[in-house]
């Protein structure tokens, strides 16, 4: 081999290790952005289950909450419903009583409810059946 083809194959193989050299950096480089994008992939996935989860737990509470209202308006109207019952299962009572027993009760309930009492039903006295009415405004 002479002086030249020794160089040739001196820059050949210099070129051929700085070619590797620079393979080898970009393939370096390639799977060092693969990884930086897996983890921001990653990281991206993970914000959106953590949002999703966060408004699916609010969902939750306010369904929740309305739930609970729906609830306490059902119980509020039973409640009202039972009351309206047995105001008028104790009128139907009272209007059944005897004349002289209905009178005595009436007069021990205004005894009882004190001297402001007659003037409550003085106030509402246009609303109150005549029956009582008549007892209470003789």
């Amino acid at each position: 081999m002479n002086g030249l083809e020794k160089l040739t194959e001196y820059i050949k193989s210099e070129t051929k290790a700085e070619c590797e050299d620079i393979t080898r950096k970009a393939a370096e480089e390639c799977e060092r952005i693969r990884a930086e994008y897996a983890k921001a992939e990653q990281d991206e996935y993970w914000n959106t289950i953590n949002i999703g989860t966060k408004e699916a737990e609010r969902r939750m509470e306010r369904l929740s909450t309305l739930a609970e209202m729906e609830a306490n308006k059902q119980v509020l109207a039973t409640q009202q419903e039972m009351i309206a019952e047995a105001f008028d299962l104790a009128a139907k009572k009272l209007l059944e009583l005897p004349e002289k027993e209905y009178s005595a009760l009436l007069a021990k309930l205004n005894m009882k409810a004190g001297t402001n009492a007659s003037d409550v039903v003085a106030k509402y006295k246009n609303e109150l059946s005549p029956r009582v009415a008549s007892v209470l405004f003789k």
